[in-house]
């Protein structure tokens, strides 16, 4: 189960690696465009950043690293299906042969606090004790020291020597660079940011490891050395880059070492990293909280991790943020749609990224502004109230709106005093007020088109959904008017109306209904239209299409059936268009086919069949009989030598033949038959070409004597 480093990737995995990193930015600032309400990691989310961890029958997810990554996620998402005693069995009984393996063994036992930490301990501090001293790069530090360092959490015995302490403090002075960056080693000309963070060699980590270790000796020399290490870590955020609209990362041209996963897994370093010096320092780090909801901004626009490594790099990252020491970001989401028939409040939810609530703050309503409307904010300054229940922040919205459509919001999120959440400033959203919509006076009438007087008229009940039977012909029109009411009684004016005609044969007519007045009203003219009518007479559907964002009650309404009779098409007149195939016809299972070649004939009653046999039978018994008639005899049948060998195999190979012609009648089919046939032939012709030379040979002799 050792963990061997993995080589480095080629250029061109390299460059598609950078294309897909860029192609990805692209995206997330497409999305971040398009909504600027951050959402929280789902539990959907959650479930599928799950599903890349997969035990083995030994419990494994893989290498011990790749082991690692899989226990420490699937702690963050608070899954009970790790067979911990499983896993921690067989890391006492693995053989750690590399600082690297003792590191992920210490770690595994750490996430899964198996009993057996004592033994684990026992095997590798010797292995780790040697690296400290010969380390000379970031990565041997980073495994040996911080190993050491949780199994010194383990027991109060030291495992780490002051003179030791003293030595890799110095390699990591020496390794640092003024812009916050680090070397990977003292060979090493380029530096990295991804070596400040925690993967593959850590510097922030393993400096404030050795810093926790240094006061636990009380070291006075670690006193001067804070204010540089702090001055180091602030720098590095420099390097963030941004790619608009409050995004944040790292970036890691460096890769020799990284195992792949670009920005994802640079930005992850430096959190990590900078989260543990954070820890010991006695000082905050000063990060702009705006960099730090950028940096969360990236990580939840991402999307779905393409493997287990990224998975977890992302969703560790997340897990670093709920609780950030410079600061911790907070997701708030607002209320997408309310509805006046309900008259509910407008709720705000404020989460951490992994979305666990947040009540300490204050939530306020900054403005609201109607949409498409030139007025006044219809709401400015207004603070919501805590839910316990919901563990939401609520405000009754709907007591100044009267009417619908979609409402601007600028919301602001207070952290209490001293606290460090921030929200990355004005949270802008919208969230569109909904109503269930009147439909009246919905009359349907057949006119003459001359005098314009109704030949037929009837009205209709939305509620119940009646339908009527209409007929007409091409000399009438076709009349249509209904109202449409909004909760104030004022006229609702939706985005979509439309009256459908649909012929028996699935040909279909749409036209557009404009608003007349306080209502709607369309007429159609047959005489008009029948050559886009093409000429079919029949029954047509007439179908009422109304549709909003902001009605509840958008609907299909059938409401009549038409007979309608138009003439005839002239001479030449092109044919209308084939009856349209339904997609789910198309597309739907085909019936299965049952292929049988020939139906069996019909067969004679089993007596029948025997008696027959019986009668074939027959000449065979009197060929037997015949041959003791004649006196025939098997006294010359040769039983020794060559001849006896020849006389068997060629009675054998005809006895094989008639067995064969018996198989064919059973159940052979001729091409296996006629293979066989030719083998057993080959076996036939030399035996008994022997046999029958030799009884030749001895005729004639007896004929001479």
């Amino acid at each position: 189960m050792a963990n061997t480093a993995p080589s480095a990737s080629p250029p061109v995995v390299a460059y598609l690696r950078w294309l897909l990193l860029g192609w990805l930015l692209a995206a997330v600032s497409q999305m971040v465009t398009a909504s600027t309400v951050l959402q929280p990691l789902s539990d959907g989310d959650k479930e599928a950043i799950a599903g890349y961890f997969v035990a083995d029958a030994d419990g494994f997810y893989g290498s011990l690293q790749e082991t690692y990554h899989a226990v420490k996620a699937l702690e963050i998402l608070e899954r009970s299906d790790v067979e911990s005693q499983k896993i921690c069995e067989a890391v006492v009984k693995s053989s750690p042969i590399s600082v690297e393996d003792a590191f992920y063994v210490v770690k595994i036992t750490e996430v899964l606090q198996c009993p057996q930490g004592a033994e684990v301990a026992k095997v590798v501090v010797p292995i780790l004790q040697a690296d400290v001293v010969n380390a000379n790069s970031l990565l041997e530090l980073h495994y040996s020291v911080g190993a050491l360092a949780t199994i010194k959490g383990w027991s109060s015995n030291s495992v780490v020597h002051k003179d030791a302490l003293s030595d890799v403090f110095t390699l990591l002075k020496e390794l640092a660079r003024p812009d916050g960056t680090w070397h990977y080693s003292k060979s090493d000309s380029e530096s990295s940011v991804k070596a400040a963070g925690l993967f593959p060699p850590f510097s922030f980590p393993t400096t404030a490891i050795v810093l926790h270790l240094f006061w636990q000796s009380q070291n006075v020399c670690m006193i001067a050395c804070i204010g540089s290490v702090k001055t180091a870590a602030i720098k590095l955020f420099g390097n963030l880059e941004s790619h608009g609209q409050g995004v944040f990362y790292f970036s890691e041209s460096k890769d020799e070492t990284s195992q792949g996963g670009g920005a994802l897994a640079a930005t992850w370093a430096v959190l990590r990293g900078s989260a543990a010096l954070a820890a010991v320092l006695p000082v905050n780090l000063k990060v702009e909280k705006e960099k730090v909801f950028g940096i969360a901004n990236f990580l939840l626009r991402t999307g779905l991790a393409l493997s287990p490594t990224e998975a977890f790099y992302q969703l560790d990252s997340l897990s670093v943020l709920e609780d950030y020491r410079p600061a911790v970001p907070i997701i708030v989401q607002p209320s997408s749609i309310l509805s006046l028939n309900s008259n509910n409040n407008l709720e705000v939810a404020v989460t951490t990224v992994l979305g666990k609530p947040v009540p300490q703050v204050e939530v306020a309503l900054v403005s609201a502004h109607h949409i498409g409307a030139d007025s006044p904010p219809v709401w400015s300054s207004q603070n919501f109230n805590y839910i316990e229940d919901s563990g939401k922040y609520g405000f009754d919205f709907l007591s100044a709106i009267s009417g619908l459509g979609k409402y601007k919001l600028r919301l602001e999120v207070k952290p209490k005093e001293h606290s460090s959440y921030t929200s990355g400033g004005l949270v802008t959203s919208s969230v569109t007020v909904v109503s269930a919509i009147t439909v009246s006076n919905v009359q349907l009438a057949v006119l003459d088109s001359d005098s314009g007087i109704p030949d037929f008229s009837a009205v209709l009940d939305f509620e119940k959904q009646e339908k009527t039977s209409l007929s007409a012909n091409h000399l009438q029109k076709l009349r249509l008017s209904f109202e449409l009411t909004s909760p104030s009684g004022s006229s609702f004016k939706p985005q979509q109306v439309f009256l459908k005609l649909v012929h028996e044969t699935h040909v279909e007519h749409l036209y557009l209904v404009k608003s007349s007045g306080k209502g709607f009203e369309l007429t159609l003219d047959f005489l008009g239209l029948v050559e886009k009518l093409q000429y079919l007479s029949g029954t047509y559907s007439v179908v009422l299409i109304v549709g909003d964002e902001t009605m509840e009650n958008s609907f299909v309404w059938t409401l009549a059936s038409l007979d309608l009779d138009l003439p005839e098409a002239p001479e030449g007149t092109a044919l209308p268009p084939t009856v349209p195939v339904e997609v789910n016809a198309r597309f739907a299972p085909k019936p299965e086919i049952a292929h049988i070649f020939r139906q069996p004939e019909k067969r004679p009653p089993i007596l029948l069949s025997n008696v027959f046999l019986g009668l074939t039978l027959l000449p065979l018994i009197g060929f037997f009989v015949g041959l003791r008639y004649l006196g025939a005899n098997i006294k010359l049948f040769p039983t020794t030598g060559l001849l006896g060998v020849a006389a068997f195999s060629f009675h054998g190979a005809i006895a094989s033949i008639l067995l064969l012609y018996f198989l064919f009648w059973l159940k052979l089919d001729l091409f296996t038959t006629l293979k066989v046939l030719g083998f057993l032939a080959l076996l036939t012709l030399l035996p008994g070409h022997s046999i029958l030379s030799y009884l030749a040979d001895l005729s004639t002799k007896q004929k001479t004597s």
